[in-house]
């Protein structure tokens, strides 16, 4: 079964960070949701992903939404319509959108910058995205960051022996994000059941000791022989990349656990 295909089936078992807290949704909906202009002409939308948190908002009557994803089982298995907006969601590659130029007011996604193949593949899809807004259209993204200076494995699985870690998913972004070398090198995310395994003998133990449901615990496995790479830049590599094609208007740091590692940026298309 590939990575996405593993993922979508595991979606509902995916808690915070990893999908979007009502802090992050607060702040989409008075950034860009609740834009005075709307109330005038309702914006084209471009979703990347089928975050269903993200289409969910409460955009404004007659707005249009296009969600696009590279996973048909994401779609399938994820994808919810609007209840009272136009939605659709097709298949597409971020950095080829099926979209023409100047299509869309509003781009959001969740996490989006981690799946592009380092710098490059960075700076293509920001490329890609500044391609199909239309003048004066804002991007809104939630990123996920490595800090300027790195964690090592064992410094996450001291905490984790330690019950200091919120939850599962937040142990799992922040052991990825001290397996991970350069921007260019990123993490193989096989290589997190692997270290689990090294520092971990017993997942009973763990699971009594933290509270974590076991079912919880063995969504690891679903990175286990994956070739997927995951690339998490720092927030100044972050805005660098983005600067080179839109400008930056607000950063949202969200207070919850491991938030100063998710920030939502927005930026403005010229």
């Amino acid at each position: 079964m590939s990575h996405w295909n593993q993922h979508a089936r595991q979606w509902r078992k995916i808690g915070p960070p990893l999908r979007p807290q009502a802090e992050d949704l607060d702040f989409l909906t008075h950034s860009i949701v609740n834009q005075p202009r709307f109330t005038q002409k309702p914006p084209d939308i471009l979703l990347l992903g089928v975050t269903p948190e993200i289409t969910g908002l409460p955009w404004p009557p007659g707005s249009r939404l296009l969600a696009v994803d590279q996973s048909e089982a994401m779609i399938r298995e994820v994808w919810s319509p609007h209840p009272t907006i136009l939605s659709n969601a097709v298949r597409g590659k971020w950095c080829q959108l099926p979209t023409d130029n100047h299509s869309f007011d509003l781009i959001v996604g969740d996490g989006c910058m981690t799946l592009m193949d380092a710098e490059q593949g960075m700076l293509r899809f920001i490329s890609e995205l500044r391609r199909v807004l239309r003048p004066g259209g804002h991007l809104a993204l939630r990123l996920f960051v490595r800090p300027d200076v790195p964690e090592s494995p064992g410094q996450v699985f001291t905490e984790l022996e330690q019950n200091r870690i919120g939850n599962f998913h937040i142990f799992k972004w922040r052991l990825l994000m001290a397996l991970h070398g350069t921007l260019q090198e990123g993490v193989t995310v096989s290589q997190a059941p692997d270290c689990w395994r090294q520092f971990v003998a017993d997942d009973d133990r763990i699971s009594i000791c933290t509270g974590w449901e076991k079912t919880t615990i063995v969504t690891l496995e679903a990175y286990r022989n994956s070739t997927a790479r995951y690339y998490f830049p720092t927030l100044g590599e972050a805005r660098a990349i983005l600067s080179r094609y839109l400008i930056e208007e607000r950063i949202c740091t969200p207070s919850y656990e491991l938030g100063d590692r998710c920030p939502t940026v927005i930026y403005r298309c010229p």
